[in-house]
């Protein structure tokens, strides 16, 4: 016999819902069995530059016959979080440059949780350099999940 917990809610910084705190009190419960699995067992966060016309396009204006809109694109709303599902997308249709290595932001172990190693502070500084010049449309973050420590 073996329980199994499996968790689904990672959302954009792979903790929502103070995940570490649930899974902890999952493993409280599940102690006394020494089969239990907690799936998925790892997750990493990763960060890269991006450049895509179509996130420049929902930020920015382009000039219209002799309309000039163009002069708006000063007052752009660059701090704005993008969920790709919210617009019925995923990353792919955002027809994505990437302008920096996918760099890993943390990472984690599931099972037992390493919440020494989940970021206490609401700033991470890091240093992400372009691979080439162009324009930066985002600052895109995803992560990996993975089955077994191992994988």
């Amino acid at each position: 016999r073996v329980d199994v917990f499996v968790t689904h809610d990672y959302g954009a910084m792979l903790l929502s819902d103070n995940l570490h705190a649930k899974l902890n009190g999952v493993r409280a419960v599940l102690r006394s069995t020494s089969n239990a699995v907690i799936i998925p067992s790892k997750g990493v966060q990763y960060v890269e530059l991006i450049q895509s016309k179509y996130l420049r396009q929902t930020t920015s204006a382009e000039d219209k016959d002799d309309i000039r809109l163009t002069t708006f694109n000063h007052y752009r709303n660059t701090d704005t979080m993008f969920f790709t599902p919210d617009f019925g997308i995923s990353p792919r249709d955002l027809n994505i440059t990437q302008m920096s290595r996918r760099t890993p932001l943390f990472s984690y172990h599931l099972s037992p949780i390493e919440t020494a190693r989940v970021p206490s502070k609401k700033t991470i500084t890091l240093k992400l350099e372009a691979k080439e010049s162009g324009f930066i449309d985002a600052i895109m973050v995803s992560w990996d999940i993975f089955f077994k420590d191992d994988d």
